[in-house]
């Protein structure tokens, strides 16, 4: 059997704080954690980061893609599995 906490001198794990984060986080947590961090290590490095225009320039990018998803997953739900749209869209 595996031990994945550290143990202290009374024997308890140090892995309590860590769940007590994330119970406190919820299930999607971890994604809205990893977005912040990402957000402000980027606006840390660059100036350009948090910009009107990136900030576009990223919303349109990923605009595209959200629209091939969401014509997927209705293939996808109404029966027509077709998952050539991927691969079109990835290449």
């Amino acid at each position: 059997m595996q031990h994945t906490g550290l143990a202290t001198a009374t024997g308890k794990s140090n892995s309590g704080m860590l769940s007590q984060i994330s119970a406190r986080l919820g299930t999607s947590g971890g994604a809205a954690l990893a977005f912040l961090l990402i957000t402000a290590v980027g606006s840390a490095l660059s100036p350009y980061f948090l910009t009107q225009r990136n900030l576009t320039n990223v919303f349109l990018q990923a605009s595209m893609l959200g629209v091939v998803a969401i014509g997927t997953t209705f293939v996808i739900l109404t029966g027509g599995v077709d998952l050539s749209v991927e691969v079109c869209a990835v290449s």
